[in-house]
Protein backbone atom coordinates (compact mmCIF):
# COMPACT_ATOMS: atom_id res chain seq x y z
CA UNK A 1 0.00 0.00 0.00
CA UNK A 2 1.09 3.62 -0.63
CA UNK A 3 0.12 6.26 1.34
CA UNK A 4 0.18 10.03 0.79
CA UNK A 5 3.14 11.92 2.72
CA UNK A 6 1.84 13.74 6.01
CA UNK A 7 3.44 14.83 9.14
CA UNK A 8 3.56 11.39 10.73
CA UNK A 9 4.86 8.29 9.47
CA UNK A 10 2.61 5.46 8.37
CA UNK A 11 3.82 2.39 9.54
CA UNK A 12 3.03 -0.82 7.87
CA UNK A 13 4.90 -2.83 10.60
CA UNK A 14 4.90 -2.09 14.63
CA UNK A 15 7.40 0.91 15.64
CA UNK A 16 9.83 2.14 18.28
CA UNK A 17 11.92 -0.94 18.00
CA UNK A 18 9.46 -4.03 17.34
CA UNK A 19 10.21 -4.16 13.35
CA UNK A 20 13.71 -5.67 14.98
CA UNK A 21 12.45 -7.30 17.91
CA UNK A 22 9.80 -9.33 15.28
CA UNK A 23 12.51 -10.09 13.13
CA UNK A 24 14.71 -11.38 15.66
CA UNK A 25 12.21 -13.55 17.19
CA UNK A 26 11.78 -15.01 13.19
CA UNK A 27 15.44 -15.22 12.74
CA UNK A 28 15.62 -17.50 15.52
CA UNK A 29 12.93 -19.78 15.22
CA UNK A 30 13.93 -20.46 11.45
CA UNK A 31 17.89 -20.71 12.45
CA UNK A 32 17.44 -22.90 15.34
CA UNK A 33 15.46 -25.64 14.59
CA UNK A 34 16.56 -25.39 10.72
CA UNK A 35 20.47 -25.82 12.77
CA UNK A 36 19.45 -28.54 14.69
CA UNK A 37 18.00 -30.67 11.66
CA UNK A 38 20.96 -29.48 9.68
CA UNK A 39 23.35 -31.49 12.48
CA UNK A 40 21.13 -34.37 12.89
CA UNK A 41 21.08 -34.92 8.99
CA UNK A 42 24.72 -34.04 7.93
CA UNK A 43 26.32 -36.64 9.89
CA UNK A 44 24.60 -39.15 8.35
CA UNK A 45 25.96 -38.27 4.63
CA UNK A 46 28.14 -40.52 3.23
CA UNK A 47 30.67 -38.09 2.01
CA UNK A 48 32.39 -40.75 -0.48
CA UNK A 49 28.69 -41.33 -2.10
CA UNK A 50 26.32 -38.77 -1.26
CA UNK A 51 22.84 -39.38 -1.77
CA UNK A 52 20.92 -36.25 -2.77
CA UNK A 53 17.68 -37.42 -0.82
CA UNK A 54 19.19 -35.81 2.70
CA UNK A 55 19.88 -32.15 1.20
CA UNK A 56 17.29 -32.09 -0.92
CA UNK A 57 14.82 -32.86 2.27
CA UNK A 58 17.06 -30.65 4.46
CA UNK A 59 16.32 -27.24 2.02
CA UNK A 60 13.18 -28.23 1.67
CA UNK A 61 12.02 -28.51 5.13
CA UNK A 62 14.32 -24.84 6.02
CA UNK A 63 11.93 -23.27 2.93
CA UNK A 64 8.75 -24.14 3.95
CA UNK A 65 9.71 -23.30 7.30
CA UNK A 66 10.90 -20.14 6.60
CA UNK A 67 7.82 -19.51 5.12
CA UNK A 68 5.83 -20.40 8.05
CA UNK A 69 7.97 -18.21 10.50
CA UNK A 70 7.89 -15.39 8.04
CA UNK A 71 3.91 -14.95 8.86
CA UNK A 72 5.41 -13.96 12.67
CA UNK A 73 4.76 -10.41 14.13
CA UNK A 74 5.00 -8.98 17.49
CA UNK A 75 2.97 -5.93 18.35
CA UNK A 76 3.75 -3.53 21.12
CA UNK A 77 1.41 -3.15 23.88
CA UNK A 78 -0.12 0.04 22.78
CA UNK A 79 -0.54 -1.48 19.15
CA UNK A 80 -3.12 -3.30 17.07
CA UNK A 81 -2.87 -5.23 13.80
CA UNK A 82 -5.65 -5.27 11.48
CA UNK A 83 -5.45 -8.40 9.70
CA UNK A 84 -6.76 -8.44 5.87
CA UNK A 85 -6.80 -11.76 3.81
CA UNK A 86 -6.59 -10.83 0.57
CA UNK A 87 -7.81 -8.05 0.46
CA UNK A 88 -10.96 -8.03 2.62
CA UNK A 89 -10.57 -7.48 6.30
CA UNK A 90 -10.25 -9.94 8.31
CA UNK A 91 -9.49 -9.43 12.36
CA UNK A 92 -7.80 -7.03 14.49
CA UNK A 93 -5.27 -8.63 16.54
CA UNK A 94 -2.80 -7.32 19.48
CA UNK A 95 -0.93 -6.98 21.63
CA UNK A 96 1.53 -9.55 21.33
CA UNK A 97 2.80 -12.15 19.07
CA UNK A 98 0.58 -12.88 16.95
CA UNK A 99 0.62 -14.77 13.36
CA UNK A 100 -0.66 -14.12 9.69
CA UNK A 101 -0.70 -16.65 6.64
CA UNK A 102 2.16 -15.55 4.69
CA UNK A 103 1.21 -14.32 1.41
CA UNK A 104 -2.69 -14.08 2.02
CA UNK A 105 -2.65 -11.67 4.88
CA UNK A 106 -1.11 -8.52 4.98
CA UNK A 107 -1.35 -6.57 8.58
CA UNK A 108 -1.51 -2.62 9.54
CA UNK A 109 -0.54 -1.82 13.17
CA UNK A 110 -2.15 1.25 14.36
CA UNK A 111 -0.88 3.37 17.50
CA UNK A 112 -3.97 3.87 19.73
CA UNK A 113 -1.94 6.17 22.14
CA UNK A 114 -2.62 9.69 22.23
CA UNK A 115 -1.16 11.53 19.30
CA UNK A 116 -0.54 14.73 19.09
CA UNK A 117 -0.79 16.82 15.83
CA UNK A 118 1.34 20.73 15.49
CA UNK A 119 -1.21 23.78 13.89
CA UNK A 120 1.67 26.00 13.39
CA UNK A 121 1.32 29.38 12.20
CA UNK A 122 -2.36 29.72 10.82
CA UNK A 123 -3.26 33.26 9.37
CA UNK A 124 -6.85 34.39 9.89
CA UNK A 125 -9.40 36.80 9.31
CA UNK A 126 -11.29 37.97 12.49
CA UNK A 127 -15.13 39.25 11.77
CA UNK A 128 -14.08 42.64 12.28
CA UNK A 129 -11.47 42.54 9.62
CA UNK A 130 -8.46 41.95 11.85
CA UNK A 131 -5.65 39.76 11.08
CA UNK A 132 -3.71 37.09 13.03
CA UNK A 133 -1.22 34.27 13.31
CA UNK A 134 -3.29 31.54 15.77
CA UNK A 135 -0.40 28.52 16.98
CA UNK A 136 -2.43 25.54 18.37
CA UNK A 137 -1.73 21.65 18.90
CA UNK A 138 -4.02 19.05 18.85
CA UNK A 139 -4.72 15.75 21.33
CA UNK A 140 -6.51 12.83 19.22
CA UNK A 141 -6.07 8.82 19.81
CA UNK A 142 -7.76 6.07 17.45
CA UNK A 143 -10.86 4.31 18.73
CA UNK A 144 -11.90 1.87 15.97
CA UNK A 145 -8.79 0.56 13.98
CA UNK A 146 -10.83 -1.45 11.76
CA UNK A 147 -12.23 1.93 10.50
CA UNK A 148 -9.01 4.07 10.42
CA UNK A 149 -7.73 1.57 7.94
CA UNK A 150 -10.68 0.79 6.18
CA UNK A 151 -12.97 4.11 6.27
CA UNK A 152 -9.90 6.65 4.93
CA UNK A 153 -6.52 6.10 3.26
CA UNK A 154 -4.47 7.94 6.19
CA UNK A 155 -6.34 9.31 9.00
CA UNK A 156 -3.24 10.79 10.11
CA UNK A 157 -2.92 13.22 7.22
CA UNK A 158 -6.82 13.93 6.91
CA UNK A 159 -6.31 15.12 10.46
CA UNK A 160 -3.58 17.51 9.66
CA UNK A 161 -5.11 18.73 6.96
CA UNK A 162 -8.59 19.05 8.37
CA UNK A 163 -7.68 20.37 11.69
CA UNK A 164 -6.29 23.88 10.09
CA UNK A 165 -9.35 24.82 8.14
CA UNK A 166 -11.41 23.95 11.58
CA UNK A 167 -9.80 26.56 13.28
CA UNK A 168 -9.70 29.10 10.49
CA UNK A 169 -13.12 28.53 10.32
CA UNK A 170 -13.73 29.17 13.56
CA UNK A 171 -11.46 32.18 14.64
CA UNK A 172 -13.01 33.93 11.37
CA UNK A 173 -16.06 34.30 12.68
CA UNK A 174 -15.44 35.70 15.74
CA UNK A 175 -14.30 39.34 17.05
CA UNK A 176 -10.80 40.42 18.15
CA UNK A 177 -12.65 40.51 21.36
CA UNK A 178 -14.07 36.94 21.44
CA UNK A 179 -10.82 35.70 20.44
CA UNK A 180 -8.40 36.96 22.91
CA UNK A 181 -11.25 36.69 26.27
CA UNK A 182 -13.24 33.64 24.68
CA UNK A 183 -10.18 31.08 24.38
CA UNK A 184 -12.08 28.11 26.66
CA UNK A 185 -15.12 28.16 23.87
CA UNK A 186 -13.25 28.27 20.94
CA UNK A 187 -11.26 25.76 22.09
CA UNK A 188 -14.26 23.54 22.87
CA UNK A 189 -16.00 24.31 19.69
CA UNK A 190 -13.52 23.62 16.91
CA UNK A 191 -12.91 20.04 19.40
CA UNK A 192 -16.64 19.38 18.90
CA UNK A 193 -16.65 20.24 15.34
CA UNK A 194 -13.61 17.99 14.34
CA UNK A 195 -14.96 15.38 16.68
CA UNK A 196 -18.21 15.11 14.79
CA UNK A 197 -16.10 14.72 11.74
CA UNK A 198 -12.97 12.37 12.55
CA UNK A 199 -15.39 10.06 14.05
CA UNK A 200 -16.39 8.60 11.06
CA UNK A 201 -12.39 7.94 10.82
CA UNK A 202 -12.25 5.61 13.89
CA UNK A 203 -10.38 8.20 16.02
CA UNK A 204 -11.72 10.68 19.18
CA UNK A 205 -10.16 13.80 20.11
CA UNK A 206 -8.70 14.70 23.37
CA UNK A 207 -8.52 18.34 23.42
CA UNK A 208 -7.79 21.14 21.17
CA UNK A 209 -5.41 24.01 22.77
CA UNK A 210 -4.42 27.18 21.15
CA UNK A 211 -1.03 27.98 22.65
CA UNK A 212 -0.42 31.72 21.05
CA UNK A 213 -1.97 33.79 19.48
CA UNK A 214 0.07 36.81 17.06
CA UNK A 215 -1.28 40.43 15.86
CA UNK A 216 0.39 43.24 13.79
CA UNK A 217 2.99 44.76 15.91
CA UNK A 218 0.55 48.08 15.43
CA UNK A 219 -2.31 46.67 16.39
CA UNK A 220 -0.50 45.66 19.69
CA UNK A 221 0.84 49.26 19.99
CA UNK A 222 -3.02 50.37 19.53
CA UNK A 223 -4.07 48.29 22.01
CA UNK A 224 -1.53 49.33 24.61
CA UNK A 225 -2.62 52.44 24.59
CA UNK A 226 -6.15 51.52 25.03
CA UNK A 227 -5.21 49.76 28.28
CA UNK A 228 -3.40 52.53 29.55
CA UNK A 229 -6.40 55.22 28.67
CA UNK A 230 -8.49 52.61 30.63
CA UNK A 231 -6.33 52.35 33.36
CA UNK A 232 -5.90 56.25 33.42
CA UNK A 233 -9.39 56.38 33.24
CA UNK A 234 -9.89 54.12 36.23
CA UNK A 235 -7.60 56.06 37.89
CA UNK A 236 -8.82 59.39 37.55
CA UNK A 237 -12.44 57.99 38.34
CA UNK A 238 -11.45 56.50 42.11
CA UNK A 239 -9.19 60.09 42.56
CA UNK A 240 -12.48 62.28 42.28
CA UNK A 241 -14.34 59.80 43.83
CA UNK A 242 -11.88 60.29 47.10
CA UNK A 243 -11.74 63.78 47.13
CA UNK A 244 -15.87 63.92 46.81
CA UNK A 245 -15.65 61.38 50.37
CA UNK A 246 -13.04 63.70 51.05
CA UNK A 247 -15.07 67.07 50.90
CA UNK A 248 -17.73 65.48 52.50
CA UNK A 249 -16.13 64.29 55.84
CA UNK A 250 -14.62 67.96 55.87
CA UNK A 251 -17.46 69.74 55.38
CA UNK A 252 -19.26 67.49 58.21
Amino acid sequence: MNFPSSPFKTFAEPADGHVSLGRAIRGLLFVIPVGILAAIIIPTINPKAPTPGPIIFLVATAVVWGVIVSGIRVAAQWERGVVLRLGRFSSVKGPGILFIIPFLDYVRFIDTRILTLNIPNQKVITKDNVPAEIDGALFFMVSDVEKAVISIQDYRFAIAQYAPACLRDVVGGLSLDELLSEREQIQAKIKAILEDRVREWGTHVDSVRLLDINMPEELKKMMSRQASAEREKRATITKAEGDKIAAINLAH
